[in-house]
């Protein structure tokens, strides 16, 4: 499960939640922009206390939060 463009956005937008998942997660607010602004997928805000951090500060919900990735399937 990846972060949604929204859920980023919201992130990124709110100073007070980048310092509560920067205590949370023991790195720096600047690592936690970093980590915002890769292309990469935002695994790192999908533990049990970022996500509980996320939805208290900003609202959303988990579906507006999570991208749910299909699992793949082999044939």
């Amino acid at each position: 499960m990846v972060l949604t463009s929204k859920a980023v956005q919201a992130i990124k937008d709110n100073v007070a939640l980048k310092n509560l998942l920067a205590l949370d997660a023991n790195r720096s607010v600047h690592t936690i922009e970093a980590r915002l602004n890769t292309k990469k997928k935002h695994v790192h805000f999908t533990t049990v206390s970022q996500l509980e951090l996320i939805r208290k500060e900003t609202g959303l919900t988990d579906d507006e939060i999570l991208e749910r990735e299909e699992a793949a399937t082999g044939s």
